[in-house]
């Protein structure tokens, strides 16, 4: 036996630990497996029209979320354009709409730390 011996074994047991305990990604939270073994998954996402009509996606339970109040920012995700967006919600004219109608507005923005 050389030297050697004990750390190759030890990295022979780290690698099968690691191929042993490595699970698939599924994208969302597993709910249930079906009868043939492949995961049920429920993909919590929800979409948010902005100010200017653009749909953006984002992950989460939206019954958990809490949406900004009036200039403060909250930083998500968008599984469309695939950065992070800065979410702005604003009390302003609806200019999808008939002029005059009033309601709350969605500025979406990029962040300014999304490396895209």
């Amino acid at each position: 036996m050389s030297r050697h011996t004990p750390t190759l074994v030890w990295l022979v047991l780290c690698m099968v630990f690691v191929l042993v305990s490595w699970n698939c990604a599924t994208g969302g939270t597993t709910i249930g497996w079906t009868d043939n073994g492949a995961p049920i998954v429920d993909k919590r996402m929800y979409p948010l029209l902005d100010y200017n009509g653009i749909e953006h996606q984002y992950k989460g339970d939206v019954s958990n979320f809490i949406f900004p109040k009036h200039n403060k920012k909250l930083t998500q995700y968008c599984s469309i354009h695939f950065h992070w967006e800065d979410i702005q919600a604003r009390w302003s004219q609806d200019k999808l709409a008939e002029p005059g109608n009033h309601r709350w507005n969605y500025l979406v923005t990029k962040n300014k730390k999304s490396w895209k």
